[in-house]
């Protein structure tokens, strides 16, 4: 699967989410301890879910961690990721094109 096919899938996803996936971002990358980080991530998700229910936030998730990445957050982007893994299982068997074709 190529990269630049995501990104073009991923493409009404970010525009959509623009203003969370910014506000979420820079919230959790200002935080300095893993315990604040942590806390700023699930109200994060939580503010998203809130808003628009969890049809989307897989996807949303998924860009998140990329905006982490892009802000040099590793430590986020993992904590973003395993989320998505681990606290949604009806995210776990799927792939980033699976959860987006649903949709």
């Amino acid at each position: 699967m190529n990269r630049p096919f995501l990104v073009h899938v991923r493409a009404p996803y970010r525009q959509t989410y623009e203003l969370e996936l910014a506000r979420g971002a820079s919230h959790i990358a200002s935080m300095m301890y893993p315990s604040t980080m942590n806390t700023a991530v699930d109200e994060t998700a939580r503010e998203f879910l809130t808003r628009y229910g969890p049809r989307d936030l897989p996807i949303f998730l998924a860009i998140l961690i990329e905006e982490l990445t892009k802000r040099r957050r590793p430590e986020a982007a993992g904590r973003v990721r395993r989320m998505l893994m681990e606290d949604l299982p009806s995210a776990k068997p799927k792939s980033l094109l699976e959860v987006i074709a649903c949709h």
